[in-house]
């Protein structure tokens, strides 16, 4: 999932919500929303995402993540391999 999730959300520069995300994806992919906050969250400790409160406060933790926050790319894009 980790691998999958950056190609979703560089796609929409001017960010994607985690609802939005989740639908996305859950169709097509065995993935709980428990397993795609955990990517999430490695992709925000690799500095790969930003994601964004819906009041605004920056997330250092992806497994806090609601509905309504906002997932942003990186501006420096750090590509996993």
């Amino acid at each position: 999932m980790i691998e999958q999730l950056p190609y979703i959300i560089y796609k929409k520069d001017s960010g994607i919500t985690f609802e939005q995300l989740f639908s996305s994806i859950c169709n097509t992919t065995p993935a709980t929303t428990k397993i795609c906050r955990e990517s999430l969250n490695q992709l925000l400790q690799y500095k790969s995402i930003n994601i964004i409160s819906s009041k605004g406060i920056v997330r250092r933790s992806g497994n806090a993540i609601s509905n309504t926050d906002i997932i942003i790319p990186a501006k420096q894009k750090i590509f996993i391999y």
